[in-house]
């Protein structure tokens, strides 16, 4: 079948307005991982596909707050919420909130006092340094500051004697919504006393201003439980006739409502099932399989390769759904395809790319010859931050892409509500998902050349997108970073090698590839002829590091506990400036065979301005909490088993 064919079949299958409504019941739940609401809404799925006909299976481990997966995490403790309230009692009585009225008024893994408990409101700034609470007692009183809640919780509450925490944020473009704050407690770490809050921006200013003015006491409380649940991976499969699937993955867990993200993925994927089916039962032949995986996001994949790393092997590919329903006029978002990753190029991102273009057209140009998108959409470089992260590391090394509709003003907030879901986005989303895993599943030669084609075509266009932003730039960043564009391109070409093996396939990407080869050395003739020499940074460091867990690296188990003071608060002011993200490339990038010279030498195109004090802080925090270790050329990587 013709690839426009097979999306106008896809498309026509796939319904937008029945992908809503399995969101709707999905946001129902209040989906905390490792809850009784997640639980439900997995349960939920099973049911759905089993009618559909699905093979369906649900696995399940340890969810306990101690169990470690992949040597780096460790699982989620369960908690459940019941009720919570919120409010003021003196110089004036005023709600604050209702549990049942904002479902993210209860700081996730807060503190249980059914009875509640009342007492002095005081602010102490971000509340997460020494000197926010200098001159400041805190012992017995509801503290109110703006930092992250884990942190406060534990300096206010755990360090400190307060009875409870109320935390807010600022900058935000949603100051009425209650933003989703969690505190993720190991077994160790449990504290069941404290009470936690989140409020919104516009009542932490009343509350700021009454306490300019005259004392404020609060009261609050919350009925909630902490258990040794379940970590849950809800399957369902269609069979091919190779053992290889392609997955399409969405996680499904976040607080009620969490409507775009993520019950709009996970909605949408249980519609790309159902289609699935239905296409495959009207003759859709299927050489690879289709598998769907409805998961806490990260930990339920962690712990499933931790208890099955053999599945690694059966996975060709993967798409990740990840807040892919939010109407574009009511959340001001763009619908993006993240990009291939610079330490382990894939053609994937691609492809999918390609396929969205092809699918997203949605008017007639007032000329009457062209077509225009219905919305708003971009190729972009490789982030992390959801599942797709896990597949793309090169330990597991599974072509991966996820599609994300990024920002989201409501983003991780009671006001994430259903009303804000578009279901014409959900179809295109869907029918994109579904068109592309349908190519991944063939083996034959004519979809293998619609793949090259349209993976090379895109990687042509996006080389020639970079170049409006490298025409001002110094002539070594310009030189260096066209370099590394090509060598992705080349690499992520290569790729498709390991999901085709087709005779005569290494001579067409080698034939391709020499056509990138050219088309860069033009732009240097056409860039650099008139460049002047200049000096790049670089830093003089011959050590090689090798990672030490099997894990991706994860912000919340860096243990900094391990460190001096100094060097922990140098981190804390950086980490949420971009330095997550470079930690994770460098992370991936320790093989045991590259220097930092030479990870610096690439991260530096790949994060235009990173510093050479930011690289080497990011090194030293994770050399200093075992996250990587020095060593000599000739030990083993990954990891030593």
């Amino acid at each position: 079948m013709k690839t426009n064919d097979l999306i106008g079949a896809v498309t026509k299958e796939f319904s937008g307005y029945q992908a809503k409504e399995y969101s709707k019941m999905i946001s129902s739940f209040h989906r905390i991982q490792v809850s009784p609401g997640l639980s439900k809404a997995q349960d939920y799925v099973a049911s759905i596909l089993k009618e559909m006909g699905f093979e369906v299976n649900v696995y399940s481990y340890p969810g306990d707050g101690k169990t470690r997966y992949l040597d780096g995490y460790v699982a989620p403790i369960g908690w459940e919420v019941r009720d919570g309230f919120l409010e003021v009692r003196k110089p004036r009585n005023m709600v604050l909130g209702r549990f049942k009225d904002h479902p993210t008024l209860v700081v996730a893994h807060s503190g249980s006092l059914p009875e509640g408990v009342e007492g002095e409101l005081v602010y102490v700034g971000e509340g997460v340094w020494e000197e926010d609470y200098k001159n400041i007692d805190v012992e017995g009183k509801f503290v109110i500051a703006k930092g992250p809640a884990s942190i406060v919780f534990k300096r206010a509450v755990i360090e400190r004697g307060a009875i409870g925490i109320i935390v807010f944020k600022e900058n935000t473009s949603n100051p009425d919504g209650y933003p989703y704050a969690a505190i993720w407690p190991t077994a160790e770490t449990l504290y069941e006393k404290g009470l936690a809050f989140s409020v919104s921006y516009n009542v932490a200013l009343r509350l700021l201003r009454m306490l300019e003015r005259e004392q404020v006491m609060v009261y609050g409380r919350v009925d909630a439980r902490f258990y040794e649940g379940e970590i849950k991976l809800v399957e369902g499969r269609i069979q091919g006739k190779y053992n290889k699937d392609v997955l399409l993955v969405a996680h499904i867990c976040h607080p009620s409502p969490g409507a775009n993200d993520n019950s709009s993925g996970s909605g949408t994927l249980i519609e790309v099932a159902r289609a699935a089916m239905k296409l495959v039962e009207n003759g859709f032949r299927l050489d690879r399989g289709l598998r769907f995986w409805w998961v806490p996001e990260f930990t339920g994949i962690i712990a499933h390769l931790d208890r099955k790393p053999e599945v690694v092997n059966e996975l060709v590919s993967v798409i990740n759904l990840d807040m892919v329903g939010g109407h574009q006029d009511k959340v001001g978002g763009v619908l993006t395809v993240v990009g291939s990753p610079e330490f382990n190029p894939s053609f994937l991102p691609f492809l999918a790319y390609g396929m969205l273009e092809k699918t997203v057209i949605g008017f007639r140009h007032f000329g009457g010859w062209e077509n225009l998108p219905k919305i708003r959409y971009k190729l972009t470089g490789y982030s992390g931050g959801s599942d797709h992260h896990i597949f793309v590391d090169p330990w597991v090394n599974v072509a991966a892409t996820a599609f994300i509709e990024w920002p989201d003003k409501f983003y991780h907030s009671d006001r994430d509500t259903l009303d804000n879901l578009d279901p014409d986005l959900m179809r295109i989303v869907g029918s994109t998902a579904l068109s592309t895993a349908f190519l991944l599943t063939s083996t034959s030669k004519k979809t293998l050349r619609d793949v090259i084609i349209i993976s090379y075509s895109n990687m042509k266009k996006h080389l020639y997108d970079k170049l409006q932003y490298l025409v001002n730039e110094p002539y070594w960043y310009v030189k260096g970073r066209i370099k590394q564009l090509a060598n992705m391109y080349l690499k992520a070409l290569s790729s498709i090698e390991r999901t085709w093996e087709s005779e005569g396939i290494n001579e067409v990407i080698k034939n391709i590839s020499s056509n990138i080869t050219q088309d860069v050395e033009n732009l240097f003739d056409i860039l650099l002829e008139s460049g002047e020499e200049e000096t790049p940074p670089r830093i003089d460091d011959k050590r090689v590091f090798k990672r030490l867990r099997r894990s991706p690296l994860h912000i919340r188990f860096i243990q900094l506990e391990s460190v001096d003071k100094e060097l922990a608060r140098k981190f804390l002011r950086k980490r949420g400036r971009g330095l997550n993200t470079v930690m994770n490339y460098i992370y991936f990038m320790c093989d045991g065979k590259k220097t930092l010279e030479e990870i610096f030498d690439e991260l530096k195109y790949v994060f235009k301005g990173l510093s050479k004090e930011d690289f080497q802080l990011a090194v030293e925090v994770m050399e200093k909490t075992a996250w990587i270790k020095e060593q000599q050329l000739s030990s083993n990587y990954p990891i030593e088993q």
